[in-house]
């Protein structure tokens, strides 16, 4: 596979899944590429060829020391 689309989705308030499978259809209709998609959640779609499930961290990595404390 050389072509391809990489969708992020993450919900939160919004539902980015629904946006990224009404993407995905799409894509597949006008393109006729695969779609593989990054999200938090178990999707199941016939228009989505792969799917990466990945929990996002909420811990925060960058150290600030710009401040007297």
């Amino acid at each position: 596979m050389d072509k391809g689309v990489l969708l992020f989705a993450y919900n939160n308030d919004i539902d980015y899944v629904k946006q990224a499978i009404y993407c995905a259809s799409h894509i597949k209709q006008h393109l006729n590429i695969p779609v593989a998609l990054v999200t938090d959640q178990e999707v199941s779609n016939k228009d989505i060829d792969i799917v990466l499930t990945h929990t996002q961290s909420t811990e925060q990595s960058k150290k600030y020391y710009d401040g007297p404390y």
